[in-house]
């Protein structure tokens, strides 16, 4: 039996269509909007279109998929294409539509076709909440007034770069007690796709979704639950041989809200590999 169907939403958005669209249009955006969205990755970067890598935390699992994209900024249009489909999808495709409703309105409408193998069901379902979530998650990101705080440091590990990746890669190797946290540990998941409990000794115990990306390094997202004030949490560890051992740099980013002064969750420890030296500039 093959099903099909299609799920379309729609929200306002109190901004103008040329801040509304760029939100769209930049893939990466979804990682400081979306809750569940962990890493966005350009495959292809052409003229008109590109080919992008999704990782997302779905019923406390990562899954990744693939889609082609077709950008048209004078008609306010993304159109998508999921590639391959993951049975039982057949085909998922879709397109973003954003409609200036006056000068500081835009409709912002997605929508989604798919045809699968079976019940088709459990597809519109999950389809229809996540829809939803984008929507809200493109609302939030345009109107709300937050800001990022970054932060970056590196340090030198006196080890080789193909056992400090294959050490990252692994949580379950990680030492039970990394410096500033109180436990560590991985809870689901296959060695490079992991959600990671990290129990820290004065902010209680949160969730973060951990990716290895060869070529890429360790990618991570914070799930909660976050400190009032604090919309996303996430970063990335990457390693780089150099001279005398390796380089592994930390890079940790928020969104906060407007006015917040709380402090964002704890940033991703870089475990004691070997001696360390001190923080580079």
């Amino acid at each position: 039996m093959i099903s099909s169907g299609s799920v379309v939403q729609n929200i306002v958005v109190a901004r103008p269509l040329g801040a509304v669209y760029p939100l769209v249009a930049d893939a990466a955006q979804a990682v400081r909007s979306a809750p569940p969205v962990v890493h966005v990755r350009y495959v292809e970067h052409g003229d008109g279109g590109d080919l992008i890598e999704r990782w997302t935390v779905e019923d406390g699992a990562i899954r990744s998929w693939r889609a082609a994209r077709w950008l048209d900024p004078a008609a306010g249009t993304v159109r998508f294409e999921q590639r391959p489909p993951q049975p039982p999808v057949l085909e998922l495709g879709g397109r973003w539509r954003m409609t200036a409703l006056a000068a500081e309105e835009t409709r912002v409408e997605l929508r989604h076709e798919w045809r699968v193998t079976g019940d088709g069901a459990p597809v519109e379902a999950r389809l229809r909440r996540g829809t939803g979530m984008q929507l809200e998650a493109v609302k939030r990101l345009a109107e709300e007034d937050g800001w990022d705080l970054v932060h970056e440091e590196s340090v030198l590990l006196h080890r080789d770069a193909r056992d400090v990746e294959a050490f990252l890669s692994d949580a379950r190797a990680w030492p039970g007690n990394v410096a500033g946290r109180a436990g560590v540990r991985a809870v689901s998941g296959d060695p490079g796709r992991q959600v990671v409990e990290v129990r820290t000794e004065d902010a209680g115990t949160l969730r973060r979704a951990h990716v290895w990306i060869p070529g890429t390094g360790l990618v991570w997202k914070d799930l909660g639950p976050l400190p009032g004030g604090c919309r996303m949490s996430w970063g990335n560890l990457t390693v780089r041989p150099v001279t005398g051992g390796t380089l592994v740099t930390s890079r940790h980013a928020a969104r906060l809200a407007p006015g917040s002064t709380a402090p964002p969750p704890v940033p991703a420890p870089i475990p004691p590999l070997g001696a360390l030296e001190e923080p580079a500039r």
